[in-house]
């Protein structure tokens, strides 16, 4: 009987412990979701605002001692009147102009807003607002939530000492005071909320492109499978990377300023018909933009056909944009991987790769089918390293230049060339043999000409991708200091005494 009163003593000492428990856990949470909303303008938080007008006297910070000298009806140069209304999750500006704002501006906005805590309350009637500046604030957002509640947040006059400011709502009559930050986030302009990015396309989205520049051919592009191409007479491999960068610079234009439409100097100057550059793009999803820039001594200017936009961009974009059909070229040569290649001519002289290893024919016959020396050991041949240097450099070599066969430099170019590479690859890598010819540049020696028998160009490259046709090793020649007295340097053909 004892065991049991104890054991039930036990029980309800466990549960008050486990309820405790609980208790505490709760009040915690309570306290920290308190602290959390303690201080705030608002209960409201970025994603339950739906639109709100800003309003701006665009003077300056002002000073509480100079409260009662500034007229109530004070507006300064900067002062204006926005509305933004959030539709599908796009925030637009929807007066005093119609499109779209800076997503980005916007969203930092109300979350400096809505986020903002005061350090205390100063006042709490509506009579004393004018003594702060609150009766006609030089900054003030009217929110409206998703079930149409309307707050307005009003930014006075900052304090006399320290950086604050005072502030009040529309719904209670109490001042509050805290840092000057609130007051510097909601300085905007028009300017600032207006969408500074004049493409909405995205460079990764685009599947086609045609660049027209003034007095030049139009270079088209064509994205298929994650590869770019010129579509020109033949078809020509396009260098991604100098590709995606173009696409970036043309659909990251963004406005240094807006033009006034009545400024039609400039308006009628980025049209179709004079614009200096033009670019059309579509997108995988068939949408299409055609991006106009015009050079004119007022800057550069950028608009969207179809769109009033126009605006004024960095003057270096034009530079940026400016491109020719060479600019776009892969500027790889070749496309095999040394891997795959199996047996090479160098003028004539065959060699053969024997387990990695390269060897002229006459030594490649001197080993068995699975790479095994037929020989005694001391007997086997050298294996030549020159050609696996060759086979690598020709793999990864670039071109300085790329020549069409109509050139005239290339007409001139002597009907043997100076050396003969003929390259034949491993059944697996369902390649046709590849020859290619190299000429030497008169001008220049350090640089030759490249004629690939897979391609119709003809590539102006550096004479070091061909350094190593041939075997160059030398032997060493005799030096003074390396033999003593009655010996030979190494390979001399000399005999000790």
């Amino acid at each position: 009987m004892k065991n049991w009163k104890i054991a039930a003593t036990l029980a309800v000492l466990l549960l008050g412990l486990g309820g405790l428990a609980t208790w505490d856990e709760w009040k915690t949470k309570s306290d920290e979701k308190s602290k959390e909303t303690s201080n705030l303008l608002t209960k409201y938080r970025p994603d339950d605002i739906k639109g709100f007008t800003y309003v701006t006297r665009g003077d300056s910070e002002g000073k509480s001692e100079n409260a009662d000298k500034v007229p109530s009806n004070t507006v300064g140069k900067g002062a204006f009147t926005a509305s933004l209304s959030k539709s599908d999750g796009i925030w637009k500006v929807i007066s005093p102009i119609n499109e779209n704002a800076d997503q980005q501006v916007v969203q930092d906005l109300l979350k400096n807003i809505l986020e903002y805590k005061y350090e205390s309350e100063v006042a709490n009637a509506q009579e004393s607002w004018a003594k702060f500046g609150l009766d006609n604030p030089r900054r003030m957002i009217e929110i409206e939530t998703n079930d149409g509640t309307k707050v307005a947040i009003k930014v006075g006059i900052n304090s006399p000492v320290g950086f604050s400011a005072y502030t009040a709502t529309s719904v209670s009559p109490s001042v509050y005071v805290g840092s000057q930050h609130i007051a510097t986030s909601m300085s905007k302009t028009l300017f600032d909320f207006r969408d500074k990015k004049l493409v909405s396309t995205t460079a990764s989205d685009v599947k086609t492109f045609v660049l027209e520049i003034a007095k030049q051919k139009p270079i088209r592009l064509e994205k298929s499978n994650d590869k770019w191409s010129i579509k020109d007479s033949e078809v020509i491999a396009a260098d991604t990377v100098q590709v995606n960068n173009f696409l970036d610079d043309v659909t990251g234009l963004k406005a240094l300023e807006f033009v006034e439409p009545s400024n039609k100097e400039v308006t009628s100057s980025v049209s179709k018909d004079k614009s200096d550059i033009k670019v059309f793009i579509e997108t995988t999803s068939g949408k299409s933009e055609f991006i106009l820039i015009s050079k004119l001594k007022a800057g550069l200017f950028a608009a969207v056909e179809g769109s009033s936009k126009v605006v004024k961009i960095q003057d270096d974009t034009f530079a940026k944009i400016s491109k020719k059909i060479d600019d776009f070229k892969d500027k790889k040569i070749f496309q095999f991987q040394s891997s795959q290649v199996e047996k090479i001519d160098i003028d004539g002289k065959i060699f053969s790769k024997i387990k990695d290893e390269w060897y002229a024919a006459e030594d490649a016959s001197k080993f068995e089918s699975d790479g095994s020396f037929k020989g005694k050991a001391e007997e086997k041949p050298s294996p030549k390293g020159h050609v696996r240097g060759l086979i690598v450099d020709l793999e990864y070599a670039k071109a300085e230049n790329i020549l069409s066969a109509d050139d005239p430099v290339v007409k001139k170019l002597p009907p043997a060339p100076k050396n003969k590479i003929i390259l034949n690859f491993a059944g697996t890598a369902n390649l046709p043999p590849l020859t290619i010819d190299t000429y030497q540049v008169a001008e220049n020696p350090d640089q030759i000409y490249l004629r690939p028998s897979n391609s119709k160009s003809i590539f102006k490259g550096k004479s070091s991708i061909i350094s190593t046709i041939h075997d160059s090793v030398k032997l060493p020649a005799e030096d003074v200091n390396f033999a003593s007295p009655g010996m030979a340097a190494p390979n001399s053909g000399q005999t000790t005494k």
